[in-house]
């Protein structure tokens, strides 16, 4: 895992692009740039030292409804992006549930990650692990009785 040569300014071409182009980026209510050729230069790989702001990075990316960037980031550091599923980001018994069931199941690997460091797990990882991975199964239990009785009510 490592930024390959120009690969950020390239990241940041293409969401310039996907954005209208510079002179659209300005436009983008709350943007903090207000002079387009910013961007141009944000983009050029022979300005090594000119990147965009995190926040405008951000600002575009929502604007436009790509994470070019931040995946590209993300793959830079041996991560990659999984977009939330629509559910968990509504304000239902069936979105905050989902949420919920990705938290538990998350901390699951994160969890089982830090114990892997070493490359052993040990008896008491093992117990550790067994009460997170319970954790997350009972939320995905109500996960699922949640959206049986959604589907038996007609829907949301």
């Amino acid at each position: 895992m490592s930024v390959r040569p120009n690969s950020l300014k390239a990241a940041t071409r293409r969401l310039i692009e996907a954005c209208g182009g510079q002179e659209s980026c300005v436009l983008i209510p709350g943007m903090p740039i207000t002079r387009h050729q910013s961007f141009s230069e944000a983009g050029n790989g022979a300005l090594p030292d000119r990147f965009l702001r995190i926040d405008v990075a951000a600002l575009l990316e929502a604007d436009c409804g790509l994470p070019i960037v931040t995946a590209e980031m993300a793959r830079a550091t041996g991560h990659v992006l999984v977009p939330l599923p629509m559910v968990a980001a509504q304000r239902t018994p069936l979105g905050r549930i989902t949420a919920q069931a990705m938290k538990e199941t998350s901390e699951v690997f994160a969890r089982l990650g830090g114990f892997l460091d070493d490359g052993v797990l040990n008896s008491a990882e093992g117990a550790q692990l067994d009460r997170e991975i319970d954790e997350a199964i009972l939320k995905l239990l109500a996960l699922k009785a949640e959206a049986d009785a959604v589907v038996a009510r007609g829907g949301e």
